[in-house]
C-alpha cells in the first residue's frame, strides 16, 4: 500500500492510494521535538517525542514505546561524528509494535527502509520535500502508519542544527 504525506501548516496529512485519509500528525507550536498522532477518524493515538538518543511514543491507553536511536560507531563503540559542528546522523531504530518489531534504517540520502525479521517490507522516500511517500505492505494496520512516519520524521531531524 502506498501512502502520500502532505504538509499543511503545523501538520502532516497521510493519504492512501485512493486519496482517503489514513492519519494526521500535528506539530507542537512551541517545539519541533514532538508530534501528536491521530488516526483517519481523528481519534488521538498518541504522541511521539524526541529525547536524547531515543524517540518515545506515548500511546493512549498502552505502554510507552522507546525507540533507541543507533548511530554509526567505530570498533571501540564510540559514535562517529563526521564534522565537529555537525551531530551524527542516526542510522537505525526499532519500533516495538504489538505483534511485530519494525526496524527503520536511514540511508545517507535521507530515505528510510522499513524492515521486519531482517527483510525489507517498505520504504519512506522524498523525506526532505513537501510531499513525502511511504510504502507499506498490504494488511499493515493503518492505525500504525502515523506511528511509523512520526518515528521516521523525528529520526530524520535528530541531527538538525538550530541557528539563531
Amino acid at each position: 500500500m502506498r501512502f502520500t504525506v502532505k504538509y499543511e501548516i503545523n501538520q502532516y496529512r497521510i493519504f492512501d492510494e485512493d486519496r482517503k485519509p489514513a492519519g494526521v500528525l500535528r506539530r507542537s507550536l512551541t517545539s519541533g521535538n514532538s508530534l501528536e498522532i491521530f488516526d483517519a477518524s481523528g481519534q488521538r493515538i498518541g504522541r511521539a517525542v524526541r529525547g536524547s538518543g531515543e524517540i518515545i511514543v506515548e500511546e493512549t491507553g498502552n505502554e510507552d514505546l522507546h525507540c533507541v536511536l543507533e548511530y554509526p560507531s567505530d570498533a571501540e563503540g564510540h559514535i562517529i561524528q563526521e564534522a565537529y559542528t555537525r551531530p551524527p546522523m542516526p542510522q537505525r531504530t526499532v519500533i516495538g509494535l504489538p505483534g511485530k518489531q519494525i526496524e527503520l534504517c536511514q540511508t545517507r540520502r535521507r530515505e528510510f527502509q522499513i524492515r521486519t525479521d531482517g527483510r525489507e517490507i517498505g520504504r519512506m522516500t522524498h523525506m526532505q520535500s513537501a510531499g513525502k511517500k511511504m510504502t507499506l505492505p498490504d494488511g499493515f494496520p493503518e492505525k500504525y502508519c502515523g506511528v511509523v512516519f512520526a518515528v521516521g520524521f523525528l529520526m530524520l531531524h535528530d541531527d538538525d542544527i538550530e541557528i539563531v
